[in-house]
């Protein structure tokens, strides 16, 4: 039970941001399996698919994650637009206040558009399923933040929304400014330490996402695992708190809620359900998290999850 609501797992999906590169409408397809399976299904505000037809597709399954904006009028009518499609909870994400250099993508060539080098056409070839979906489908772009855009504007771009749009740096004001606007359940995401889990409750927040952002925005933070115990401790039931980042199978479920989480929240799982096996792989993918949490749980003799 999360925020009055009840859910069938203690396991949701986590937000994604231009998911469309990896498979074609690969949101809409998450979103639809986990309203079928009753989890939760955040969409990213960098998601290639708009807050309304998730919307449309989840209903009060849908959970919006929202980056820090430089407008309040901008961030005003996103919430709206999240409160309008039935959205039920918002996720703040707080730990991305920097742009990062990451060697890793810039070996491999990665880049949003992606640049059209031979090295990416030889994959894109290599690819031919994937290659004929995203011809189809057309390049994805940040529909939800498509109406903000300035004129003239790359709309594919992740550079546009970071110099034009996405706030620099975050601190408590911005999740006193969203409390103001959004009268839902809020969380913030990226806390990992129990002072800054003290102050999000204090601006307001009702539950909290540990995570490192999977890892990407800086190799040398913890493991959110390491830190969920000490945070715990602190708030006690105060806060609702969840985990993300290396989840990855319901075992890894299992092992959060032991160590004191109340949800847990898994990315790369599904997305590369999808991506072997495009909207097929949504539902496999709930399939199997729920076996492998059930056989988890039962392997300790607790087959019967506590009313959280």
């Amino acid at each position: 039970t999360l925020f009055g609501r009840e859910y069938a797992m203690p396991a949701g999906v986590a937000p994604i941001g231009q998911s469309g590169l990896i498979w074609p409408r690969a949101a809409e397809y998450l979103a639809a399996a986990a309203k079928q399976a009753d989890l939760p299904f955040c969409l990213s505000m960098l998601a290639t698919t708009s807050i309304e037809k998730v919307g449309t597709i989840a209903g009060a399954n849908a959970w919006f994650q929202l980056y820090p904006l430089r407008d309040e009028g901008v961030t005003r009518d996103v919430l709206d637009r999240a409160k309008a499609a039935g959205f039920s909870a918002l996720i703040v994400t707080m730990d991305t206040p920097a742009a990062r250099r990451t060697l890793r993508d810039l070996r491999n060539g990665l880049t949003v558009p992606p640049r059209l080098s031979v090295l990416n056409l030889s994959r894109m070839f290599a690819n031919p399923a994937w290659l004929a979906a995203t011809a189809a489908a057309g390049m994805p772009k940040f529909e939800t933040m498509l109406p903000y855009f300035p004129k003239n504007a790359d709309i594919t771009g992740v550079g546009t929304i970071t110099q034009m749009l996405l706030a620099k740096g975050t601190d408590v004001k911005t999740i006193e400014q969203v409390r103001r606007l959004w009268d839902g359940p809020l969380l913030v995401k990226g806390v990992m330490s129990v002072a800054d889990a003290k102050l999000a409750r204090s601006a307001g927040a009702q539950g909290l996402v540990l995570s490192n952002h999977g890892g990407r925005q800086s190799e040398s933070l913890v493991a959110p695992l390491q830190a969920l115990p000490r945070v715990r401790e602190a708030v006690g039931d105060a806060l609702t708190l969840g985990v993300d980042s290396g989840i990855r199978s319901g075992l890894d479920v299992a092992r959060a809620l032991a160590l004191g989480a109340d949800f847990t929240l898994l990315g790369r799982a599904f997305m590369f359900a999808v991506a072997a096996l495009g909207e097929a792989g949504a539902e496999h993918a709930t399939e199997i998290l729920k076996i492998e949490l059930e056989q988890a749980m039962g392997q300790i003799g607790c087959f019967e999850l506590p009313h959280l």
